[in-house]
């Protein structure tokens, strides 16, 4: 199957039709067959060694939460040493195997180089002010997580991977909507609101002082963040799907990942899905004329299917209106000061504290509790402490670097699903630029996305400048066809 596709193309390319851009995709339309049919091989069993670790790394990343609340709540740092440790290894099965990964573009790696290279300094400034298990702490959060730019686009090479994954992360969203829901109607001392650390949630909103969720998560940070990705998985997918019965499951995962948010009681969530769900529909008005005309026919579901949820969930949505305009004196505060909170940081500290030094958990190496050491809760304001004035514009090269290259592959990118999955990836990741560092699943989820840019590009490069007609169909299915041989 995999040479009849070969031969096709080049039948293809020697009719003089973009001979490069088709002798390119040749080249890599061959490894990936020679890499799939040698199943005995080392570097195949390397490659599906380090797909089932991936999938373990997120399994665990969803559950860790249960496991060390009502599991076994003695290995909580066991767990989370296990689960940062694989990464790396799922980087260096990858260099093992034969599937070959499309290298960053030059600004992206200098950028990163430079991230790396300060944050190693910033780590050698911290064994300096603190015990040696802080600077640890800052390396694991800051570039524990790298590798996954890498394991992004080696395991996700198709828009039909893309969206099987997504419509496992909807699937896996429904039950902890429920359980969000539940947990939100208990009291603060009952055993499915303890934390991580054995505690019970103190956290309520409302008039009715509902408990705020965090679902299956450690903490209600990781349960918000999940929401965020699930709601802008969800979105891309019911719109890029043709199939029914995805796009109801799809549906359910949008309504998932509402309910949830609010029952976190947190306020970000609702501002980044606002933002993801804004920015994506402008996106299709301005340049995506029939993924909108796609959009508009999925409104009546979304429209029935939030009505019913809104009336299931009354409490919970009253809770969170209040919480919003009442409660919300401080909001434009607290935002300014997560935007912009970071200019007094590294004007006041152009050295820093050293990598490790504005985690909450910090404070425990020195004998207090967790919180906020270093005097300051908005994420980019505790980056700029630790790293300095160098560091802190290293680190942000890289996330703006990032999201330049996500954005342009999006407006490059002429295959509608496609362009639909990347334009939801963009504003996920510009709904998380100023933070997401300090909660491990969406650290995990930046760094991802970081590297999903590679496969928007070999579908980017193959069309730019074109016209998207049966070039693209060729294209594609030559693609499919090579991935399942």
């Amino acid at each position: 199957m995999g040479r009849l596709c070969i031969e096709r193309v080049m039948a293809f390319s020697r009719s003089g039709a973009n001979f490069c851009c088709v002798r390119g995709l040749v080249n890599w339309v061959d490894i990936r067959v020679r890499s799939k049919a040698a199943t005995t091989g080392r570097g195949d069993l390397a490659f599906r060694t380090a797909y089932q670790i991936f999938v373990a790394f997120w399994s665990i990343m969803f559950v860790e939460g249960a496991i060390r609340k009502w599991i076994a709540p003695g290995i909580g740092v066991p767990i989370q040493v296990f689960r940062d440790m694989l990464p790396a290894a799922i980087l260096l099965l990858l260099l093992q195997s034969r599937v070959r990964t499309p290298v960053p573009p030059r600004a992206l790696l200098l950028a990163l180089i430079g991230y790396l290279l300060f944050g190693a300094l910033s780590a050698f400034i911290s064994g300096f002010s603190y015990p040696f298990l802080v600077p640890i702490l800052g390396l694991r959060t800051h570039f524990a997580y790298i590798p996954l730019i890498v394991a992004f686009p080696a395991f996700f090479r198709s828009t039909e991977s893309l969206v099987s994954a997504g419509e496992k992360i909807a699937i896996i969203s429904m039950p902890i909507a429920l359980l969000c829901l539940y947990q939100t109607t208990q009291p603060t001392a009952s055993w499915v609101n303890i934390y991580a650390t054995g505690e019970s949630s103190n956290a309520v909103f409302g008039n009715q002082n509902l408990v705020r969720a965090a679902g299956t998560f450690s903490y209600i940070t990781g349960m918000a963040q999940f929401a965020v990705l699930v709601f802008a998985v969800s979105l891309a997918s019911v719109i890029a799907v043709k199939h029914r019965g995805q796009r109801l499951i799809f549906v359910a995962g949008l309504l998932a990942a509402v309910v949830s948010g609010i029952a976190t009681g947190s306020r970000g969530p609702i501002l980044a899905m606002v933002v993801i769900l804004v920015g994506v529909l402008w996106l299709m008005v301005r340049f995506y004329r029939p993924l909108f005309t796609r959009f508009r026919r999925l409104v009546a579901w979304l429209v029935i299917g939030g009505t019913a949820v809104a009336g299931y969930a009354a409490a919970q949505f009253d809770a969170m209106y209040e919480r919003i305009t009442v409660v919300g004196g401080d909001t434009g505060g607290r935002t300014l000061g997560a935007i912009f909170g970071w200019l007094d940081a590294i004007i006041t500290h152009p050295v820093g504290f050293g990598l490790g030094a504005g985690h909450q958990q910090a404070s425990r190496f020195l004998g207090g509790e967790a919180g906020f050491s270093l005097g300051a809760e908005e994420e980019l304001t505790r980056i700029a402490l630790e790293l300095g004035f160098f560091g802190f514009l290293a680190f942000a090269a890289s996330r703006l670097i990032f999201f330049w290259q996500l954005y342009r592959i999006t407006m490059a990118t002429r295959q509608l699903d496609l362009r639909m999955i990347a334009a939801a990836a963009t504003m996920l990741f510009a709904a998380n630029i100023t933070g997401g560092l300090y909660t491990p699943i969406a650290n995990a989820m930046l760094w991802g996305l970081s590297g999903l840019y590679s496969q928007y590009e070999i579908s980017a490069s193959a069309r730019r400048g074109q016209v998207c007609n049966e070039n693209c169909v060729l294209r594609e299915t030559v693609f499919s066809n090579a991935w399942r041989s």
